[in-house]
């Protein structure tokens, strides 16, 4: 497996612990499960939850791992598509 995606994953765990288990518990324990198993050995912490994510150094992979979680597990059914239709949107202006 990529070292890039390993780094996601372990990123995408570091934030997760930071969040509110009401939020977190949406998400099955099995997918949880996975990003544990395949996270890097190596990586070192590095999100501050004083700041906004947004201004943290993101992995892009974490990002879309964060966004497609959000889509699938948090958004309420009238607002995924609005979502979706953002991401895509950004992930144009992106890769333009």
């Amino acid at each position: 497996m990529r070292k890039n995606i390993r780094e996601s994953y372990s990123e995408t765990l570091e934030i997760l612990k930071y969040m509110d288990t009401s939020i977190t518990n949406k998400i099955p324990r099995q997918l949880i499960e996975y990003f544990e198993e395949n996270a890097s050995k190596e990586y070192v912490e590095h999100i501050n939850p004083k700041y906004a994510l947004s201004s943290q150094n993101l992995n892009e992979n974490t990002k879309t791992l964060l966004a497609l979680i959000n889509i699938k597990y948090w958004s309420e059914d009238e607002h995924k598509q609005k979502l979706i239709t953002k991401y895509n949107v950004n992930n144009y202006k992106d890769n333009k």
